[in-house]
């Protein structure tokens, strides 16, 4: 096991990779470089044999504007943000370029240098969509999934949503960031009745539906 006490400025991983004979990288290695998440942590702890990295009072920013903070985080994979998963622990926060979100624990899948999948668990874990100061949208459940393609936030078990003067609550709900519309899918509610409070706005488009 290498242990180092403290990591007091930034790191991207394969830097290491790059300069350990003392090159400079080339031009285009030095892009792909810049690209990639940015690392910060207290300390850090690798084992040689099995590959896990386990870092702690960590935070990982990306160049799309999604930071992750938590108490600990581990991966077996900590060289290559092309194709890595993370788990977070701990007061896990995570601030979106949207919005932000608190969890107990974080699952993140990253794909070329950018988040792929992003799941967090609570008790409850939280979201909400801001403009500037101002919070658009809240909810909490049990499980939450972002879709970053779809733009969706999912919210399993113990599902709440406010947005506007509307407030839903199911099993499941997906709540769109970009129409700031909810859904609930019937086949998702497990028996369950979906319970909303709608106030029809002028400049507010709603949709809950129970196929």
């Amino acid at each position: 096991m290498v242990s180092f006490p403290r990591i007091s400025h930034r790191i991207v991983w394969m830097v290491l990779l790059v300069t350990v004979a003392g090159h400079a990288a080339p031009a285009s290695e030095k892009q792909i470089i810049a690209d990639k998440p940015k690392l910060d942590a207290a300390s850090l702890e690798l084992d040689g044999p099995t590959n896990l990295l386990v870092l702690t009072d960590v935070r990982i920013s990306t160049q799309s504007g999604y930071v992750i903070k938590a108490g600990q985080a581990r991966t077996t994979d900590a060289n290559n943000f092309n194709n890595s998963t993370w788990n977070f622990t701990n007061k896990v926060e995570i601030t979106t370029p949207d919005g932000s979100s608190k969890a107990d624990t974080a699952s993140v899948s990253f794909v070329g240098n950018q988040i792929s999948t992003l799941h967090i668990t609570g008790n409850p874990a939280t979201f909400e969509q801001h403009d500037g100061d101002k919070i658009i949208a809240q909810g909490h459940a049990d499980n939450i999934d972002y879709d970053l393609q779809q733009h969706t936030v999912r919210l399993m078990n113990n599902a709440w949503v406010s947005y506007g003067q509307n407030e839903c609550r199911a099993v499941v709900l997906v709540y769109n960031i970009t129409l700031q519309r909810v859904s609930a899918n019937r086949a998702d509610q497990q028996g369950e009745r979906i319970n909303c409070t709608i106030t029809p706005a002028s400049n507010t488009e709603t949709k809950a539906d129970s196929p």
